[in-house]
């Protein structure tokens, strides 16, 4: 059953953040499915960022495990703040 599926998809975290911005979306006068989109926009450019820092990282400083493992660290850094300031900008804005 789709309630099912639901309520296992979102207890399991999985759809926990596109649920609460879309609720706070709708709280302060906005359009669910313009806020979804939003959401989903910056987190599929946040993937494109993460990808393209850990192949910059990785080039520049090997393969080796160590080095995967900063490439991670500087790529999670970066997308974290991608994420904060993307939001920011653009889901917590003031409406015009």
């Amino acid at each position: 059953r789709v309630s099912e599926r639901l309520g296992d998809f979102l207890l399991k975290g999985q759809g926990l953040a596109v649920v609460l911005v879309a609720v706070q979306g709708m709280m302060q006068g906005g359009s669910v499915a313009i806020v979804t989109l939003s959401l989903a926009l910056g987190s599929v450019i946040g993937l494109g960022i993460n990808q393209v820092v850990m192949a910059a990282c990785t080039a520049a400083l090997g393969a080796s495990a160590f080095a995967v493992t900063a490439s991670k660290a500087v790529a999670t850094a970066v997308v974290m703040v991608w994420n904060f300031a993307s939001r920011k900008r653009w889901l917590d804005a003031p409406a015009r």
